[in-house]
């Protein structure tokens, strides 16, 4: 092949923009063939129905490119009582959504021995995978376990010493 066909090939952007513009009219009821050309005077290249499953495009593959595991303060944005629906937190500088994987919180939540108020910190251990989609950068966060469970403060602390 050439050079320039495998490049071709490869992009995936261009693989579906062919298929929409191949398989999508081919599916339809009463048209057996599409025709492209660049110059009508040298023809056409067409294409017949049963030919349109060679322009299907693979699905699109992600690569991983970070994955770590670290011990992290976070705040409490919103929680959720649903079986499988994430949590909202903040480290400091954006919030994001993660799983609560740590079966022992989870139970004492549900058994009313945690609660939460606004401003509460959970030190855990957070696992973050990075990974590219076709172009595009994702990432995902689910925390392992909680290791402490830091009450918002109420009241001030002040500047005295303990009395003996």
């Amino acid at each position: 092949m050439e050079l320039k066909t495998i490049q071709l090939y490869r992009n995936f952007k261009l693989r579906q923009a062919l298929e929409k513009a191949i398989i999508e009219p081919l599916e339809k009821e009463g048209i057996d063939s599409v025709a492209f050309t660049t110059d009508p005077l040298k023809g056409f290249f067409t294409i017949s129905k049963e030919e349109r499953h060679w322009f299907k495009s693979p699905e699109q593959e992600s690569q991983l490119l970070d994955e770590n595991t670290t011990t992290i303060n976070l705040q409490l944005v919103s929680v959720s009582f649903k079986d499988d629906n994430k949590w909202r937190f903040s480290d400091g500088s954006s919030p994001f959504y993660a799983n609560i994987l740590d079966q022992n919180f989870l139970n004492r939540v549900q058994q009313s021995e945690e609660s939460f108020t606004a401003g509460d910190i959970l030190r855990v251990q957070l696992k973050k995978k990075q990974w590219m989609h076709g172009d595009s950068m994702k990432s995902e966060h689910e925390i392992l376990e909680v290791l402490e469970h830091k009450k918002a403060g109420v009241q001030l602390k002040l500047p005295f010493r303990e009395l003996d």
